[in-house]
């Protein structure tokens, strides 16, 4: 579902004052429930720069813990997740895609500055066209795609954020509605890209979630029977949680 222009956030906040020299705003560019594609603006002095996410919606995924900053262990599954979906994609690209991505694999080669944009930089580096599987696969060309997923949770936002190459997600590369196929096909294909109980049924994941969850409710009991601060919803997912998670000897409480 495409739903144009959504701003969802705005000024950035640093030790207690406004930055208005540096502001952040979310743009929803497509919204399919438990998940949505969006372009984050940055603007300081120097004007303004954009980037393209998909996010995930927390509370499918962590439940009552969307809001509270879990162990990377969690984002970390769901990246592993997601890369290892796109690897095992078997769909064949059309005869046409196959055909410029070898045609890309010679640019390449000689220095086009078209191909070295669009295959080179970051910190994925270099990686040649098709040089992915057989690289006849849809979303496996130089395997730049799977290669650059990072995954980082969002409290504020209650949820997952998915960084890939800048290169691969940018809405203005592609003409008409093929951004939205694209994305709608690659959930096809890779149905962890859907978010949602698609990410929580594997395994990995959901042994990552709950161990992250164990690991903050005793963190939490720690820092109560010391007697530091804690934040109303750390007293409250303690209160709700304590009796499940605090009788498990392998966390040592």
């Amino acid at each position: 579902m495409d739903l144009g222009l959504t701003r969802i956030n705005g000024i950035a906040r640093a030790n207690g004052y406004d930055r208005r020299m540096a502001s952040q705003e979310v743009i929803v560019l497509n919204d399919f429930g438990s998940m949505r594609v969006e372009e984050r603006q940055r603007t300081t002095s120097e004007g303004t720069t954009s980037r393209y996410t998909m996010t995930f919606e927390g509370e499918p995924i962590v439940h009552d813990f969307a809001a509270a900053k879990l162990s990377t262990i969690v984002p970390q599954a769901i990246a592993a997740l997601l890369k290892k979906q796109i690897g095992e994609i078997k769909a064949k690209a059309s005869e046409a895609t196959i055909q410029k991505r070898a045609y890309a694999e010679s640019a390449l080669k000689r220095g086009a500055a078209w191909a070295t944009k669009r295959y080179t930089g970051g910190r994925t580096g270099s990686l040649l066209p098709q040089s992915a599987g057989d690289g006849e696969a849809l979303f496996n060309d130089s395997g730049r795609l799977a290669q650059s997923i990072a995954v980082m949770q969002n409290p504020k936002e209650e949820g997952f954020t998915i960084n890939v190459a800048a290169n691969r997600l940018n809405p203005d590369t592609f003409s008409g509605g093929a951004f939205t196929r694209m994305i709608e096909r690659l959930r096809e294909l890779a149905p962890a890209f859907k978010g949602g109980i698609e990410v929580l049924q594997d395994q990995a994941v959901n042994d990552a979630v709950k161990q992250a969850q164990a690991e903050f409710i005793v963190n939490a009991a720690r820092d109560q029977a010391s007697g530091k601060p804690m934040t109303p919803l750390a007293l409250e997912l303690l209160k709700k949680y304590g009796g499940r998670y605090l009788v498990r000897p392998i966390l040592g409480v």
